[in-house]
């Protein structure tokens, strides 16, 4: 598998938003080529941004839970404060 320690349910659903998000984008250059309203591209460019700041938070999460819990299983207080900062109460 590479350099990653990725288990099959996190591939399948990451791929799986990954696969969404492409027809988003697909989506939103047919509205511009078809002259669409600015408005209703913004609201659409917001989605799929926020389609891959989820999937971002996802590799994120997997990266705590095996990369770094195997790299580092002393270092308790790094991961605390990744969580944190995930959960939004660190900013």
């Amino acid at each position: 598998m590479g350099d990653t320690d990725f288990n099959s349910f996190f591939i399948r659903s990451t791929a799986n938003r990954l696969s969404r998000c492409e027809g988003h984008v697909r989506a939103i250059r047919r509205m511009v080529e078809e002259g669409k309203s600015c408005e209703s591209l913004f609201v659409q460019l917001a989605a799929v941004r926020s389609a891959l700041n989820k999937i971002s938070l996802k590799v994120y999460e997997n990266h705590l839970d095996s990369c770094l819990s195997k790299s580092s299983r002393n270092n308790k207080e790094l991961k605390f404060i990744s969580r944190l900062m995930l959960s939004g109460n660190l900013k």
